[in-house]
Formats: C-alpha cells, sequence, structure tokens
C-alpha cells in the first residue's frame, strides 16, 4: 500500500526527533571543561575526606564514593550550572550544616547565607545562578512570598501552589536535595530561599525552563487563584520590596547589630536580641553588655529579661559563657523570668548557647526548633575550588553535646509558637507576644506539666526534670513528695482528655517513688484510652513486679487478660 503524503510527513518528522534526540541528552559544559569539572570535584572530596570528623554519620561512604563515581561518568550529561547542582547533592549526603558547596549568584544581596562573611566570586559570572524578583519563606508547611520587586508588590503574601507542574510540595522535596543542613528547620529555611533560583529549578526538573518559570498562585487579600510566568532579573542590582504593616515588628528592626536592647517599660520586659555570639571587641564586650542591660533590667523593675536569638547565626561559641554567667548569677534565673526566643536561623554557636542556657539556667525557650542540633560538627575550613572558584567549607571539629548519647536534632522551644503568614502581612511577632504574656506555673512539677501539655515532645520538660536532682538552689528535695505533685498534676491532665502527656508524667511518678500505685495505674489508665493494650500491660507488670499484692493492680491485670 502506497505511503500518503500526511503518513510521509510525519515519519520525516519522527526521524528528524529521533535524529536530534541524542543531541537534546547531552549538555556540554559552556565555561569549564569537563576535565576541569573532574579537578573540582575530585579537590572538593578530598577536601571533605581530610577534614571532617565525621563525613559518613548519615550516609556510607560506599554511598558517597557511588555519588561521585557516577557524577564523573556523567559529566558530559550536564551543562556548568547542572554539574553545580549535582555537586551541591553529594555535599548535602554529609547532612551538616557547617558543610556546604555555596551556590555562586547573580544577586547575592537577595539570597540568604548562614556564613558571617561575604561570598567570593566563581571565576566565571557565568557560573553564577540568577534570581527571581521574590524571596520565598515556608510557614506552616506551605511556600508564600514574603518580598518581592515593586512591579510584583500586589503578589506579597500570596501562597506558591506549584511552579509549572510541579506541585509546590514536591518541589521542596527536590529542593531538599540540595540543601545543607543539620535538621528539618535548616532545610526549610533554604528550601524557601533557593525556591527563587531558576537555574537550580531548572536543574531539579521542577521546571522546564530556567528563562520563563511558571507559577501558580494562590493571592493572600482575596484567595485568588493566578497564572503567572516570571524572568529572571537582569543584572542591575535588585531591591525588594516587604509588605506594608502599620508598624515594623521589634524583632525586625536591626538585624545587623551584633547586640542591642531595648526597655519595654509599659510590658514590665527589657529585650534583648543577640544577632551574633562575639567578643564585642573593640567595643563594648558581651560579658560587660549582659551585666549593664540587666542592671538597667533591675532599676526599671523590669520583671522579665527577653533574648531574642531568631537572627543569631552563631560567632565564636566561647563568648557564649558571658551571657550564660550574667543571668545564671542575677535575679532574673527563675522560671518565668528568663525568656529566649529561637528560631530555624539560630544556628551554631547560638546553637550551642541553648545548650548551655537549659543545662545551667531556669531559660524557656519561645518559638520554632532551632535550626542547630545540640550535636554537631563545625568550624569549617573553607576554600575556593581550583578551576570553578566555587565556596566550599567543610566542617573540622566535633561538638558534642552536655548530654550523653544526644539524639536531638534540633533545641526546642519549651513553648511552640507558629509563625504564619498572616503575622508577617500584618506585622505581628506572636513569639515575642506569647514571652510578654507569659506566667510561669508555680511549682516545678506544674511547669514540667505545663510544658508537657504545651509540645508534641518531652525532651524540654526531661531536662526540667533532670534539674530537679542537679539544682543546688532546691533545699527540698523529697522524692517521694515531688512524685505526688507529679501525679497530681498528671491527673488534671488526664481529665481533661490531654492523655498523651499525662501519660508521660505517670511514668515520672513511678520513676520517683515506686511505690505509689497511683502512677502505675493511672500510666495503664492512659495507655488503654489511647488505644495502647501492649502499654497498659507493660505498666501492669511494672506496678506488680513493685506492689505483687495491690489489689487495684491485680484488678486490672485480670481485665486486661479477659
Amino acid at each position: 500500500m502506497a505511503t500518503s503524503i500526511r503518513e510521509s510527513c510525519a515519519l520525516v518528522s519522527l526521524a528528524f526527533a529521533l535524529l536530534l534526540a541524542p543531541i537534546n541528552a547531552t549538555a556540554s559544559p559552556q565555561v569549564l571543561s569537563e576535565e576541569a569539572w573532574r579537578a573540582d570535584i575530585l579537590e572538593m572530596v578530598a577536601t571533605v575526606k581530610a577534614n571532617h570528623p565525621n563525613a559518613y554519620l548519615h550516609t556510607s561512604e560506599e554511598d558517597f564514593d557511588t555519588a561521585v563515581e557516577v557524577l564523573l561518568s556523567r559529566l558530559g550529561d550536564f551543562d556548568d550550572k547542572e554539574i553545580i547542582v549535582e555537586m551541591a547533592k553529594i555535599i548535602a549526603l554529609v547532612e551538616d550544616g557547617h558543610t556546604r558547596l555555596s551556590f555562586p549568584r547573580q544577586h547575592n544581596e537577595l539570597g540568604f547565607s548562614f556564613s558571617h562573611s561575604k561570598p567570593k566570586e566563581p571565576t566565571d559570572a557565568a557560573l553564577n545562578f540568577t534570581s527571581l524578583p521574590f524571596r520565598f519563606s515556608v510557614l506552616e508547611g506551605k511556600l508564600y512570598i514574603i518580598e518581592a520587586s515593586e512591579a510584583y508588590r500586589h503578589l506579597l503574601g500570596a501562597e506558591v501552589t506549584a511552579f509549572g507542574q510541579t506541585p509546590s510540595e514536591d518541589a521542596l522535596k527536590r529542593l531538599s536535595s540540595v540543601n545543607y543542613n543539620d535538621n528539618e528547620m535548616t532545610d526549610i529555611l533554604l528550601a524557601g530561599d533557593r525556591a527563587s533560583l531558576p537555574d537550580l529549578l531548572h536543574a531539579l526538573k521542577i521546571t522546564t525552563s530556567a528563562e520563563e518559570i511558571p507559577l501558580t498562585l494562590r493571592k493572600y487579600d482575596n484567595g485568588e487563584a493566578v497564572e503567572i510566568i516570571v524572568s529572571p532579573l537582569g543584572d542591575e542590582p535588585s531591591a525588594l520590596v516587604a509588605p506594608e504593616a502599620s508598624a515594623t515588628p521589634l524583632w525586625l528592626i536591626d538585624k545587623a547589630s551584633p547586640k542591642w536592647a531595648k526597655l519595654l517599660r509599659k510590658e514590665r520586659a527589657h529585650f534583648i536580641q543577640l544577632n551574633q555570639i562575639e567578643g564585642g571587641m573593640p567595643d563594648v564586650m558581651l560579658a560587660d553588655f549582659m551585666r549593664e542591660e540587666i542592671n538597667k533590667a533591675k532599676k526599671a523593675r523590669a520583671q522579665k529579661i527577653i533574648i531574642d536569638l531568631r537572627h543569631n547565626h552563631g560567632g565564636s561559641g566561647g563568648y557564649s559563657r558571658s551571657v550564660v554567667n550574667a543571668i545564671a548569677a542575677s535575679p532574673y534565673n527563675e522560671y518565668g523570668k528568663f525568656l529566649i526566643l529561637i528560631g530555624r536561623e539560630t544556628f551554631s554557636a547560638a546553637g550551642h548557647l541553648l545548650t548551655e542556657l537549659e543545662q545551667y539556667t531556669d531559660a524557656l525557650f519561645f518559638g520554632e526548633p532551632s535550626g542547630a542540633a545540640p550535636d554537631s560538627y563545625g568550624d569549617p575550613k573553607r576554600i575556593q575550588l581550583k578551576n570553578s572558584g566555587l565556596d566550599l567549607r567543610v566542617s573540622r571539629l566535633h561538638w558534642c553535646a552536655w548530654r550523653a548519647f544526644e539524639t536531638r536534632t534540633a533545641t526546642a522551644p519549651h513553648y511552640p509558637v507558629a509563625y504564619t503568614i498572616d503575622d508577617y502581612m500584618t506585622g505581628r511577632d506572636p513569639v515575642l507576644e506569647a514571652a510578654l504574656t507569659y506566667k510561669a506555673p508555680k511549682g516545678l512539677a506544674a511547669l514540667i506539666a505545663d510544658v508537657s501539655a504545651a509540645t508534641d515532645h518531652w525532651d524540654g520538660a526531661i531536662i526540667l526534670f533532670s534539674r530537679f536532682g542537679t539544682d543546688p538552689r532546691i533545699l527540698d528535695r523529697d522524692l517521694s513528695k515531688f512524685a505526688g505533685e507529679i501525679i497530681a498534676e498528671a491527673q488534671t491532665l488526664e481529665a481533661a482528655g490531654r492523655d498523651l502527656p499525662a501519660l508521660f508524667l505517670y511514668d515520672i511518678a513511678r520513676r520517683l517513688d515506686d511505690a505509689r500505685a497511683e502512677a502505675y495505674l493511672g500510666w495503664a489508665r492512659t495507655a488503654l484510652a489511647l488505644g495502647e493494650q501492649g502499654e497498659a500491660e507493660n505498666a501492669v507488670k511494672a506496678g506488680l513486679d513493685a506492689l505483687p499484692d495491690n489489689e487495684a493492680l491485680l484488678d486490672l491485670q485480670a481485665t486486661l487478660a479477659q
């Protein structure tokens, strides 16, 4: 049968597409040769292996080396920026916030960085990643536009629901593959920042182009769904605008100064913002600054001191003792009088400050979990890779946590406070508001119960509990009496339907005094209320091991056996 003209044209088109397919599937470097990239990759790997104390804590050496070998074998498949992205994926396997390969940016002024020094330029400006005219942030699991160029001011506060055909949730997961981080908080911080890099979006196949980025948005003011196509910014310097709130919240007034303070007379509180852990030379030493500010608070009869660490990326860790010693020796070292505001940017030496505060003071934390793990790595060696000039940092020291076998990936707040897009758009600071209005419950047992009920974890409550045995200021250390106080708090929570924190408190009480049947019975009751038959049986068994003749426990054992 003869072939029609339409069929012939279709066959020619197919043959032409097949002819071009290998060409389109291979992307050669545009700036550096494959040999130059190979040398830089090997230099990167050698720096990690020679300096990091434990590069294979979160990945095996075999998997790390395999990722390197795969990249080296596929250099011809990628262009320059795609190679940079693949290199960043390898470094991200280490999962260490101080070990990082920075993306060179055309607009450094728009990017976020934990570093205390300015980024170095690559050897060729063509390696710089372009930027969108937006700054994004992940709030409550969703991606929002929090700053924009003047032309896009009307989109401030909008939720980004998709990049082209890629839902934002999926895009954030893909961005995680290149993020250096200690924990989830660092991850979402960096994911929000890097969502503004078109070259990265394209390399991760979030978008099909780096030149035109399609966004699906849900507008802040009316919830209207809109679709736009955005191009990267040009070479000219760019400034972004923020929402015009009625007032700038206190914590955003001065993020650049290492330290500053303000007396809040109406609220009878003294607010101190520490944006860097530093000695202060040649200006005011941190120890002197803290002494002076505490004296100001006392003279003004402030009832509490609030220290804001939400912009603190660290510094020189040895100076953190200036804060710890000043507070520990002051009348503000009392639960409810010394409050710390923390968040995803509380990192490095600031994270270590938190561990010292929880160890030696009565500090209570408000806000988000920190961006730093209590047990972490730092003090990185910084180099520029020879051919590309890419900025590489690799940790050299292990900063041990104060608790043995520390497994926390972050220091969590005693009182979690979510920061929403509504807060941002209206200029509210719910974290500071919570601290200003906070009144600590009377007694350590009540505080432990309050913190247990406020969180979905018990790390903070456990550390508070440990201070009962280590704080020399406690004069009445009667374990049985304290167990009774804990049981009373557990019963209050149980009556309110808060079975999980109540179970936790009952478990604490039986460890304090193993002769209290109500601790085991309460443990079993709350376990049953949570649908945990096995846990209830464990509670009864533990109770009968300690109190073999207790009738209530024997009756419950018989009931559970039916």
